[in-house]
């Protein structure tokens, strides 16, 4: 598990100042499969941050129990 990216999604004081977190996770592959991270959920929406448009609703995303789970599953703070 990469202890740097839960330190991160962990640290209240750093949502305050970004509370959309681009996320990356590694495949075997031509490209990474990217998403965000919103404050206060533990769902990564799989969206490029730049499309981003405000709004969650319709976006494609994954439901995990903690950010340990997130992190567990391959996904990086990019």
């Amino acid at each position: 598990m990469d202890s740097q990216s839960l330190t991160h999604l962990q640290d209240e004081d750093r949502w305050a100042y970004w509370p959309i977190q681009p996320m990356r996770k590694p495949v075997t592959g031509n490209m990474p499969d990217v998403g965000i991270v919103v404050a206060g959920r533990t769902s990564v929406y799989e969206i490029n941050m730049y499309e981003f448009k405000g709004q969650l609703e319709g976006i494609p995303h994954t439901d995990y129990d903690s950010y340990q789970s997130m992190l567990t599953d391959g996904w990086r703070v990019d």
